[in-house]
């Protein structure tokens, strides 16, 4: 398996696939993609801190980041070195891109995302096409890489250049979407079995604390129409 690293909050598997995780207000029901009160710290879970958190697994592919009862995640993606791959979401039993039962193959109709393609995703997904927002339940990221490893490098993209309003082209999409970007390659460029994973785990302020010895950082003001500093 791919190893896991985080460098600088952003949690790397392999060397191709990177993420953020972007901290947001916690809502009844997401109608809209959130805005990113900034970016969460992480932190890379050793044996003895997931004894503290009574996970009963000793591996180095787990991962925490603070999240309080009124707050809610989501996932920036950045693709590293412009290369693409296919992610798959589980919470729980559920696939988090399609609201079905979770399988960890990939099929057709594309039940997973192709990254840096997509540039973020907002939570689990629900039979009526609604989002309900990471904030309490554990995630797993599973990983595929492409059959071929010398692909073209693709167009560098990320969440905030889109967020941002930086991209050449931005694609305006309807806000109650939440579309999924059609794989471009097809399921089978991708390896049929998963390349990496990991799994993030969403502790309050306190056991942030009492694991890492640190307060989380205070919440950004939000997208407000400037790049946040």
């Amino acid at each position: 398996m791919l190893p896991v690293k985080v460098l600088n909050n952003r949690v790397h598997v392999g060397e191709r696939f990177s993420l953020s995780l972007q901290r947001s207000d916690r809502v009844g029901e997401l109608t809209q993609p959130p805005v990113s009160r900034g970016q969460l710290p992480v932190r890379q879970l050793s044996a003895d801190l997931l004894r503290q958190l009574d996970i009963d697994i000793s591996n180095d592919t787990s991962v925490a980041v603070p999240c309080d009862e009124d707050e809610a995640v989501w996932l920036g993606f950045c693709g590293e070195n412009s290369r693409r791959v296919a992610l798959k979401i589980r919470q729980g039993r559920i696939n988090a891109v399609t609201g079905n039962d979770w399988d960890e193959s990939l099929h057709e109709p594309q039940d997973y995302l192709v990254t840096p393609d997509q540039t973020s995703w907002y939570g689990l997904r629900s039979s009526d096409g609604h989002i309900r927002q990471f904030s309490r339940d554990p995630i797993e990221l599973v990983v595929y890489e492409p059959n071929q490893p010398d692909d073209q490098p693709v167009r560098r993209r990320s969440w905030d250049r889109q967020f941002y309003g930086l991209e050449e082209n931005p694609v305006q999409a309807e806000v109650t979407n939440f579309p999924l970007v059609p794989d471009s390659k097809g399921i089978t460029f991708w390896s049929v079995k998963p390349s990496g994973r990991v799994s993030i785990y969403f502790v309050n302020s306190n056991i942030w604390k009492s694991l890492t010895g640190e307060i989380p950082p205070p919440r950004a003001e939000g997208y407000s129409g400037t790049l946040l500093p």
